[in-house]
């Protein structure tokens, strides 16, 4: 009742028409829905969150709007930590993970997008909800439907290294992480030359992905997971703390199934969720998160998987290593080495400054073409020069017949300057 009614004069004296229709209980917060009179006041609503917490006395409230219902913004009120309520997997069954708003089941699934990213901060749960995840696929799938191949450099899942559903031991160093890989990308590759499609399911786990996938050719691999392996049964579950860094940013386009927890800023909030009124910032921590895919976004607590919940999994002996990678794995062909910066742009402006023209290596150019300087072209930006090596010629107009003779050779580009009586 307090909440409701500083939620009633903050929007009262803020000129937000509304009126509060919906209230529930969550994990660690309330929810109240407030529909507008006047949706073009959204923006101002969802500004109420710092307000309404002051006026409240409580860490955070998150403002967000509800998708299943035009016009109504949520206000979650963070409960005192003694309110705070946590769940086991083996209170959930199936494909469930947490518990969201009025204490309703959410579940992890691949039906709407196939691959899923778990963000956050330290503290934020992020291992815990990857584990709990593997848990719950374990828990639902046979191993003969499902294979689970799992990258952990931190050995936070030597748990699960007896699991039957493993196609491979735990990847912990670089070249177990390589030869993963490999694994995958040849699964990939030979589904995709045989055009299999209904084959046991392939679930590629990477924790820590932003040192994992530095390195370029196994950033290739799992971009090409994430653009091709839908249609064909592989998919990829990754975690990170790190989402701007290396190259992750490249592969956020195809993880839209997103659960992000406890982040560092706003500014990361927007970027993963989408939906800068979230603030995953304010969020609790310890399991605390926020599940965006597609238009709909909701707050749950990953439920934590213990010792117990462990032992209702089929365990067996630890899997075979696999081969060594392979130089000519399908998959990997045509990745570019790991060399660092942009690559070079081969379509660079003819005119570099002040009018002269540039162009990469010309001396054996130079010397072919250069000998009497018999050569007559009518428009400067017709000439190209071919990158032949690390000398350069330079060249003049040196007469107002347009030819072109060769002054000197030295390294770093060719170098073309107009006389005084040509005329662009």
């Amino acid at each position: 009742q307090r909440y409701v009614l500083v939620l009633r004069l903050v929007s009262g004296r803020s000129g937000v028409a509304g009126v509060i229709v919906r209230h529930s209980r969550g994990p660690r917060f309330c929810s109240l829905g407030l529909r507008l009179r006047d949706p073009l006041q959204l923006d101002k609503a969802l500004k109420l969150a710092e307000p309404v917490a002051l006026a409240a006395g409580v860490p955070a409230v998150i403002a967000a709007r509800r998708e299943d219902a035009p016009g109504l913004v949520t206000y979650q009120f963070e409960l005192k930590r003694g309110l705070w309520k946590s769940y086991s997997r083996g209170q959930l069954t199936g494909l469930e993970i947490g518990v969201g708003e009025a204490n309703r089941p959410l579940p992890f699934t691949f039906e709407h997008n196939p691959h899923a990213g778990v963000f956050g901060a330290t503290n934020s749960g992020k291992t815990e909800t990857t584990r709990t995840i593997v848990h719950a696929l374990a828990s639902t799938y046979n191993p003969a439907q499902m294979k689970l191949v799992i990258i952990d450099r931190h050995h936070d899942f030597d748990d699960f290294r007896r699991l039957q559903h493993l196609a491979l031991p735990l990847a912990h160093d670089d070249a177990l992480t390589d030869r993963a890989l490999a694994w995958v990308g040849d699964a990939l590759a030979h589904r995709i030359e045989r055009n299999i499609r209904d084959a046991a399911k392939v679930v590629l786990v990477i924790d820590e992905a932003e040192d994992i996938l530095a390195d370029a050719r196994r950033f290739a691999i799992v971009q090409k997971i994430g653009k091709e392996a839908r249609k064909f049964g592989v998919h990829l579950i990754m975690a990170t703390q790190k989402p701007n860094q290396t190259r992750l940013p490249d592969l956020l386009p195809n993880v839209l199934n997103r659960y992000v927890g406890l982040v560092d800023n706003a500014h990361t909030s927007a970027r993963l969720t989408g939906k800068p009124g979230l603030n995953c910032h304010q969020l609790t921590g310890q399991g605390d998160f926020m599940h965006v895919e597609g238009p709909t976004a909701e707050r749950l607590q990953i439920a934590l998987t213990t010792a117990r919940d462990l032992e209702t999994l089929p365990w067996g002996e630890e899997p075979p290593l696999p081969e060594p990678a392979r130089a000519d794995t399908p998959i990997l062909l045509n990745v570019p080495g790991a060399r660092p910066g942009r690559p070079p742009n081969r379509l660079q402006h003819p005119f570099g400054p002040r009018g002269t023209r540039r162009e990469p290596g010309a001396a054996r150019d130079a010397q072919t073409l250069c000998p009497g300087h018999p050569h007559r072209i009518g428009k400067v930006g017709l000439w190209n020069f071919p990158a032949l090596g690390s000398q350069a010629a330079r060249w003049r107009l040196c007469s107002p017949a347009s030819s072109w003779s060769c002054s000197t050779a030295r390294p770093g580009g060719a170098t073309f300057r107009p006389s005084s009586s040509w005329r662009r």
